[in-house]
């Protein structure tokens, strides 16, 4: 009995009566807030060090980024350089 359940599932599961459908990057869906992706290119400024993720000020709005790598000191000016998702990057803007 357990057989059958297991192979009845498994052929249930290819079946296309199910409308099982996982999106996913590759089938070029990717959630994305459009309000992220408009902080590209702006500028804001660390709350607390990057090592490499924390937050930063970013048009008067506090946001969760990450760093390019780099260890960035709290008080420094960094700049918007990507959104992937809801994932900002951040990169320090060199003076």
């Amino acid at each position: 009995m357990p057989i059958c359940i297991m192979i009845g599932s498994k052929l249930l599961a290819k079946s296309p009566l199910t409308l099982r459908k996982t999106l996913d990057k590759k089938d070029g869906v990717v959630s994305q807030d459009m309000e992220l992706v408009k902080l590209i290119g702006k500028q804001g400024t660390v709350v607390n060090d990057l090592r490499p993720a924390g937050r930063a000020e970013i048009d008067g709005q506090s946001f969760d980024v990450v760093s390019t790598g780099d260890y960035i000191e709290k008080g420094e000016e960094v700049i918007v350089s990507e959104v992937d998702g809801n994932r900002i990057v951040v990169k320090p803007i060199k003076k």
